[in-house]
């Protein structure tokens, strides 16, 4: 039975990542295939990286064993060990131990002190998915031989890049004939891996033509990219935008129905589901084009209803937002997160495009934008964004501040003390102080990232991700050699509720009120509030705090992310790009937090610290529309990596149509005055209390966790403590 038997194969769908079967018959088991891989490194020695990278990949396509699902509609598995990266920690390895040793140990105390961190980050990539529906491989391999052959004479990175692009695209083809064979002897007796086997072979040899073809080919575009050339691949594309003309193309031509093609997506997405992608897999919906018109088609419409039925938690999907969005659309997606299937992050298309032309992209590229992890926005097919390089703790950076420029926390020295004319007798002399240690740590992180980025040829040379992209085949360089038109990077700040919060609080107690002198509350920091409970519930309880819409703890909040943005953004980076700034937590504010001292604004050592862009839990007391007020003040496209702000609402809030309508006006409220991001969580303490309690019974409780999903039952009782919290704040 071809259709309608998605209900029947979802268990065994389901474990089909955890429990593969792979035909021990068709390849090397793992363990050799990584000692062959290994072999090839070290007798390449010395040799351009980017073509070791292309014979190890061209080797594990060759020689790892695969897998085809008799009860799947995609194959795309193969036995790969994770070789490439693990060779390529080896090298890294190399590095940090040699060329980077000794701006690694300079930096040392910085990142020690949970102040600030500067990494390579070979993720959040997107590659021109455009491309690679338009011309499948044998398109893409056309199109990179075509464009040396175009060329007179070749630099030696040139010859490189074009022979190590070569060897992957002839390899994947060769993988994807595979797979195709792998199908047939599934074949007997079995319509469906007839019908895989053909849409395999049809992209073997050129572009996909159906809905079946360009899903499988995302498939396996994930795998060569992902696992092969080891380039973390953080978004599917637009998915409506990609798929819609062979959804509407099958429907026209009578070759499959739309009932078919729907139950292709359910195991399009429960596929990705299976997978368990960290932070989930994500993809995007909607937007407008470079007109200003919706972009929505049927398609949109019939991936979010059949995500429904699903009551799954990934794959993510990000719903770009503008003034001209489908009235039905927004309150389908809202009906979804209100019945607790939230995996939607919503950002606004005009704000977000807007943050890439002030860094210099072209606003048609702008327009064209993809959404890739959690928030962060770029240029599709022409920016590699590396979006998390660099990540910033105002809260630790406020409290080496406050101890003039050491950490007690970590009893270690870590940044310049005060200046001989830097009393700190008033509070701007302290918050001058305080922002020039911002700029201390910025300055170190870049050190650190910029070694690094100089040396992305030796480590990330990434000849499939780089072939999709028009710039790189035209120039004939590695996307990591500089050879993508944007080659950006990043430095993401957080905890900045928690540090406007604590600026009051320290303005107020030892400026303005003169409590105690700024080294009498140092003091108290460093007992962490002992014998200060009154104190700190006056600081709690009676100070202006961020997300209150009060005009002294918002101008702070402006003023600080201001600041930090003109430090990061613009400034040079070591592939010949520049730095983006990021303002987001995601799941660092608790680990960060454990490694940080009481804070001016109440808050005891080690607990966490605020989340994105939202108030500090619980602080912000005049309700939702004041933390609107408050938040929207910030100027959002000076941050072009992207943050989000986390609304928290009570099931009660949202019942019935008029709770659905107090949704959308939310919504559209916040982006009408100039926010970025939105996700939701329509919380119930009870539910949360008892699914805490008794996890058996809630498997399937979702919440949005930072900038992906998860089931509740899964965080750690501190999350799960947090979560009820929030919705205890949200009850009133």
């Amino acid at each position: 039975m071809l259709w309608h038997t998605f209900e029947e194969d979802r268990p065994l769908l389901e474990k089909q990542f955890k429990k593969p079967c792979w035909n021990r018959e068709s390849g090397l088991e793992p363990a050799a295939l990584y000692e062959r891989c290994l072999e090839i490194a070290e007798a390449e020695d010395g040799q351009p990286r980017i073509r070791t990278k292309a014979h190890l990949f061209r080797f594990i396509l060759e020689h790892a064993q695969i897998e085809v699902n008799p009860r799947d509609w995609f194959a795309d598995k193969i036995n790969h060990a994770g070789c490439t990266a693990r060779i390529r920690t080896l090298w890294e390895k190399a590095l940090n131990e040699g060329p980077m040793r000794e701006t690694l140990q300079e930096f040392e105390p910085s990142r020690a002190s949970f102040a600030c961190f500067g990494e390579m980050d070979f993720g959040h990539t997107s590659p021109d998915w455009t491309a690679i529906m338009e011309l499948g491989l044998p398109g893409l391999l056309n199109r990179i031989r075509t464009a040396r052959s175009e060329k007179e004479t070749l630099t030696e990175e040139q010859r490189n890049f074009y022979d190590a692009a070569e060897i992957v695209y002839e390899a994947s083809i060769h993988y994807v004939e595979r797979l195709a064979a792998e199908a047939q002897r599934l074949s007997d007796e079995n319509e469906k891996m007839r019908c895989v086997s053909a849409s395999l072979a049809h992209l073997a040899e050129g572009a996909p033509g159906t809905l079946l073809e360009a899903m499988q080919l995302s498939f396996i575009w994930y795998t060569l990219q992902h696992d092969l050339d080891a380039v973390w691949l953080r978004s599917l594309g637009g998915l409506d935008r990609l798929f819609y003309r062979y959804y509407k193309s099958d429907i026209e031509s009578g070759r499959y129905t739309e009932e078919q093609l729907r139950e292709l997506i359910q195991y399009f997405l429960f596929r990705f589901y299976a997978k368990n992608v960290t932070a989930n897999m994500p993809f995007y919906l909607g937007g407008r084009d470079r007109n200003g018109a919706d972009t929505l088609n049927p398609l949109s419409y019939a991936l979010v209803e059949e995500y429904r039925k699903l009551c799954i938690h990934d794959p993510k999907m990000h719903i770009r937002y503008h003034r001209n969005i489908a009235p039905d659309f927004l309150e389908l997606v809202l009906s979804c997160i209100r019945e607790g299937k939230n995996s939607f992050v919503f950002i606004n298309d005009e704000v977000a495009e807007a943050a890439l032309v002030k860094l210099g992209e072209d606003p048609e590229e702008a327009n064209n934008y993809v959404p890739v992890g959690c928030y962060e926005c770029a240029a599709l097919g022409k920016e590699v964004p590396c979006s998390v390089n660099g990540r910033l703790n105002l809260a630790k950076v406020l409290e080496i501040a406050i101890h003039n420029g050491r950490d007690p926390f970590h009893s270690l020295d870590v940044a310049p003390p005060m200046r001989a004319d830097q009393t700190g007798e008033t509070f701007e002399g302290f918050l001058e102080y305080y922002k020039e240690l911002i700029d201390f740590f910025i300055q170190g992180s870049m050190k650190v990232i910029n070694g690094f980025e100089r040396r992305y040829p030796e480590l990330i040379p990434a000849p499939l991700f780089s072939g999709t992209m028009i710039d790189c085949v035209n120039s004939g360089r590695d996307a990591y050699a500089g050879g993508a038109k944007y080659n950006n990077s990043s430095i993401n700040a957080f905890a900045t509720a928690t540090v406007v919060d604590s600026l009051v609080a320290l303005k107020r107690i030892v400026y303005d009120e003169k409590r105690m002198t700024l080294a009498q509350f140092r003091e108290v920091l460093s007992g962490n509030w002992n014998g200060q409970e009154r104190l700190r519930l006056v600081v709690k309880n009676q100070y202006p705090k961020y997300g209150n819409n009060q005009p002294e703890a918002d101008t702070l909040m402006t003023d600080l992310v201001a600041y930090v943005a003109s430090r990061i953004n613009g400034q040079p980076n070591g592939r010949g790009g520049v730095y983006r700034c990021g303002f987001f937590s995601i799941d660092w504010r608790m680990p960060f937090g454990k490694q940080t001292g009481a804070t001016p604004d109440g808050r005891l050592a080690g607990e966490p610290l605020s989340k994105n862009m939202s108030a500090v839990t619980a602080q912000d007391k005049e309700g939702v529309t004041a933390l609107i007020q408050s938040v929207t003040k910030i100027d959002y496209t000076a941050i072009p990596n992207g943050t989000v702000l986390d609304l928290s609402l009570h099931s009660s809030a949202t019942r019935g149509q008029e709770g659905l309508a107090a949704m959308i006006a939310l919504v559209k409220t916040y982006f009408a005055k100039g926010g970025l991001a939105m996700h939701i969580n329509v919380l119930d303490p009870s539910v949360l209390k008892n699914a805490q309690a008794n996890p058996e019974q809630y498997a399937n409780l979702q919440v949005r966790l930072c900038g992906w999903n998860v089931h509740f039952v899964d965080l750690s009782k501190e999350e799960q403590d947090d979560f009820i919290r929030q919705s205890e704040h949200a009850a009133g």
